[in-house]
């Protein structure tokens, strides 16, 4: 299938403006200032902030996420190099499963040694604004209770200003939205997603997903990112079209 092509809403933040003005161009589609009724069918949003929030439960077909990449990401703000992934309808996975190696091996990311020695569980909550526009104000809680009923382990709360401590003996990472589940798998920590990606079960932490199950989840979202160029080239959107090509 083709998708409509989308209209997209800029950014408050003008060095992200760039980044949605060439995603637009790729796909032949219009850019605006302010919310309007052409962003309701078919939308591109980058980030969580501003209007972009208003827009969620507004669209009536499909939405573009643009955001950070999972791998080779910007430096910094205002950087326009490396890589911005790209999701439909969703904050951060997407469903396809199954891709080989070969865009993830073309970054040139090594692996570690797949560690099963750890003895603690660190939980990573989605930050504030995530909060917002995902819907889950009780995560952290029932997330909680549901790991201290399936183990005995210690469990340790990690934010953004408490970041995870690689060199400690981590049992398993639990998260939500977050790109934490990419960097355990890349050092070799088994990670539980509850959502979006959908990796391992709390019910099941003590047996938490292997290097295989791991690994994949690697390569299916290397395919799901593009460079700034790649996107203003149109590269994206029609390699978008080719992978969402099984009647969504």
């Amino acid at each position: 299938m083709t998708f409509a092509i989308p209209n997209g809403l800029l950014p408050n933040c003008p060095p992200d403006q760039k980044i949605i003005t060439s995603f637009i161009e790729g796909c032949g589609g219009k850019v605006f200032q302010n919310l309007n009724s052409e962003l309701y069918s078919d939308v591109a949003i980058w980030g969580f902030s501003g209007n972009q929030r208003n827009l969620y439960s507004k669209t009536l077909n499909h939405f573009w996420f643009i955001d950070h990449g999972y791998f080779k990401r910007q430096p910094f703000q205002g950087s326009y190099e490396g890589y911005f992934r790209v999701t439909l309808n969703s904050w951060y996975g997407n469903n396809k499963t199954g891709f080989s190696s070969d865009k993830f091996e073309s970054y040139n990311i090594p692996l570690s040694k797949w560690k099963n020695d750890g003895y603690k569980v660190v939980i990573v909550p989605p930050d504030n604004l995530s909060y917002t526009i995902i819907d889950e104000s009780e995560w952290l809680d029932e997330t909680l209770e549901t790991v201290k009923n399936n183990t005995d382990r210690p469990i340790e709360i990690s934010t953004r200003n408490n970041k995870v401590n690689w060199n400690d003996k981590i049992w398993c990472i639990v998260t939500c939205i977050s790109n934490v589940q990419v960097d355990a798998i890349i050092r070799g920590v088994p990670a539980i997603t509850t959502r979006f990606t959908n990796l391992g079960s709390l019910e099941n932490i003590e047996n938490p997903p292997q290097e295989e199950e791991s690994r994949q989840l690697l390569f299916d979202l290397a395919n799901y990112q593009w460079t700034l160029n790649e996107m203003k080239s149109g590269k994206c959107w029609n390699e978008l079209n080719s992978l969402y090509n099984i009647g969504i």
